[in-house]
């Protein structure tokens, strides 16, 4: 029985460590990027990498691909507070961005949305 204590002891401790590696770390950070962004035909790249996930991140070239859609970001700094996302909250102090790019590359054409129509006397009023 102490034997299990102790494994469980050192897996919690171990599991704990690389928790705060992630989100304390730069190399943690690109580590997640790079996991999110390995399923479902994502892709996010960034040349340059500073700070860490847990309060301040800044990203320099970043480019996220997806289905028929490019963004580009030539620099991205967030500041926040990721720990409020257990409250179900998203508290940002800064988010800036520089040089953005959304680029839609889809065969399909936009379809346009039509003006709701007026009713009451404000149809009326339509002349």
């Amino acid at each position: 029985m102490k034997r299990l204590a102790a494994i469980l002891a050192i897996t919690v401790l171990l599991l704990s460590m690389a928790g705060v590696w992630l989100v304390m770390s730069t190399a943690g950070a690109r580590w997640i990027m790079e996991s999110v962004s390995r399923p479902g035909g994502l892709e996010i790249v960034a040349s340059k990498m500073e700070g860490r996930l847990f309060d301040h991140l800044l990203l320099s070239n970043l480019h996220i691909t997806w289905a028929h859609t490019e963004i580009a970001i030539e620099r991205l700094e967030l500041e926040w507070q990721p720990l409020k996302l257990w409250t179900g909250n998203a508290a940002f102090k800064s988010i800036k961005l520089q040089g953005l790019k959304i680029q839609d590359n889809s065969t399909q054409p936009l379809s346009l949305l039509p003006w709701p129509k007026a009713s009451g006397i404000a149809a009326l009023l339509h002349g």
